[in-house]
């Protein structure tokens, strides 16, 4: 259960491919979500959406964790502060529905993206 528990826990760091691959994952499970969510919707059965929304909650969490462990190995001393303001900056991407400053922010959004994939650590053995 240990092994599994690192995944979900704010502690340790990551490196910029293991970053890039849990996000591909946590696309996968996002979509199974949504899909999990839909057929609740669809076949009116509120388990099925219940079942979806905890699943959701569940893949944020992994998300945010995985952010905030390539955030620790990029800058240790601010973290917290900076998982923070990335999770808050796509907040208010998703409400910006109709804003001609979407573009804008969506750009910024991609280049920290690349910009946490890419960048090296000084970190040598990745504990997260």
């Amino acid at each position: 259960m240990n092994t599994i528990k690192k995944y979900f826990q704010f502690t340790g760091t990551i490196s910029g491919t293991t970053f890039f691959l849990r996000h591909l994952l946590t696309l996968l499970l996002s979509l199974i979500t949504v899909m999990v969510i839909g057929f609740g919707v669809g076949l009116n059965q509120p388990a099925l959406i219940f079942v979806g929304i905890v699943l959701l909650i569940g893949v944020l969490w992994f998300s945010l964790t995985n952010t905030f462990k390539r955030i620790n190995a990029l800058f240790p001393e601010s973290a917290a502060i900076y998982t923070a303001g990335l999770f808050s900056l796509q907040c208010v991407n998703g409400a910006m529905i109709q804003s001609p400053y979407r573009i804008i922010l969506s750009a910024i959004l991609i280049v920290m993206g690349l910009f946490l994939i890419f960048k090296e650590s000084d970190i040598d053995n990745h504990n997260g």
